[in-house]
């Protein structure tokens, strides 16, 4: 009977290659997670610019609403010298006629 013996570079080749496959199983591993992580972070600076520019909208939208405000508030005062001119004007072509 013949006795075989192991080939100790088989067994050492076995694990070279079973050490190979663990070390790319943790290289994807950690691509993945670095992949997750940036994608949260790319989320969060899409929410963050999302935020400032709504923000920035609503900021904008109060000073046009302020200055609205104002103008209306400026021409309610003119059309209410101008009544009054126009008031004092009759008034006085009234006094006039007498």
């Amino acid at each position: 009977m013949e006795i075989k013996q192991r080939d100790p570079r088989k067994k050492k080749e076995k694990n070279n290659q079973r050490s190979e496959r663990e070390e790319e199983k943790m290289q994807e591993k950690e691509e993945q997670g670095q992949n997750q992580q940036e994608e949260e972070e790319q989320g969060q600076k899409q929410e963050d610019e999302n935020n400032r520019n709504q923000e920035e909208e609503q900021g904008q939208n109060q000073q046009k609403e302020e200055e609205d405000q104002g103008q209306k508030k400026e021409a309610e005062c003119n059309i209410k010298q101008e009544y009054e001119h126009g008031q004092k004007k009759e008034e006085e072509r009234q006094r006039l006629m007498e």
